[in-house]
């Protein structure tokens, strides 16, 4: 697998996609590591609309942000089946995840309701871990947000 990423890597940067290999890259088990979080306050019906309006954070950290970007890839989908979820704030986050060489990944964190994270094309079921991890780094108590 590693010698795979890396002939992958050799032969992008060759065919132009150099920007692969940019300064402050990170591969981290075969898969490009964020070093760079961005958090825009939003709501689920505008979700991963691209806001035109500054972020609330910007995470720099690179620990803390591949910290947040590993246990998200770890939360596990919801069930198909219909669900009766508590009422929503209208309170969600954008999270930007990024690296050197531009965003790597892009997901909806929606604590209330049926507590979720939209990534990937996925609806994953959020933890009280992972909700935790990101008020920590954020530096927010979970009622700020609210």
């Amino acid at each position: 697998m590693t010698k795979t990423l890396f002939a992958a890597l050799v032969i992008a940067a060759l065919l132009g996609g150099g920007d692969l290999l940019a300064p402050g890259a990170v591969i981290s088990g075969g898969v490009l590591a964020p070093t760079r979080l961005q958090v825009w306050l939003t709501g689920p019906v505008l979700g991963l609309t691209p806001p035109s309006y500054p972020p609330i954070a910007v995470v720099t950290n690179a620990h803390q942000v591949r910290s947040l970007y590993d246990a998200m890839r770890t939360l596990k989908p919801w069930p198909k089946g219909v669900y009766v979820c508590p009422a929503m704030s209208n309170r969600a986050a954008r999270l930007d995840f990024s690296s050197a060489s531009g965003v790597i990944a892009t997901a909806l964190f929606s604590p209330s309701g049926c507590s979720s994270v939209t990534f990937d094309g996925k609806w994953l079921r959020l933890t009280p871990s992972f909700e935790a991890l990101f008020y920590h780094i954020m530096g927010l108590d979970q009622a700020d947000f609210f």
